[in-house]
């Protein structure tokens, strides 16, 4: 992408999201673009997305289980898990630092 970023990590009180890659003008580019990760799941409540707030982006949402996440980069490749608080893994997945 035109910022050299492959993972963008943001904050929500209530739910957890994985967005498709997209580039820098927000269109979607499995090959060059980067993936965001909005984290709230532990935050105040969980609750489902106000009208208009679910993105079409959206790869994979999470809002009825409080966890964690857990993010690891190994070389040029990332690992991403979301574990809730009783271990189950909700969310997982591996790719490459093209960046």
């Amino acid at each position: 992408t035109a910022a050299d970023t492959d993972v963008v990590l943001t904050g929500h009180a209530h739910q957890y999201e994985r967005l498709v890659q997209v580039n820098a003008a927000g269109v979607a580019d499995p090959t060059n673009g980067f993936t965001q990760f909005t984290l709230g799941t532990g935050g105040v409540s969980l609750r489902d997305p106000v009208a208009g707030e679910t993105l079409s982006m959206s790869a994979y949402r999470r809002n009825d289980e409080f966890g964690v996440p857990a993010l690891a980069l190994e070389g040029r490749t990332y690992r991403w898990r979301s574990v809730s608080t009783s271990g189950a893994i909700l969310d997982s997945g591996t790719d490459s630092c093209v960046n």
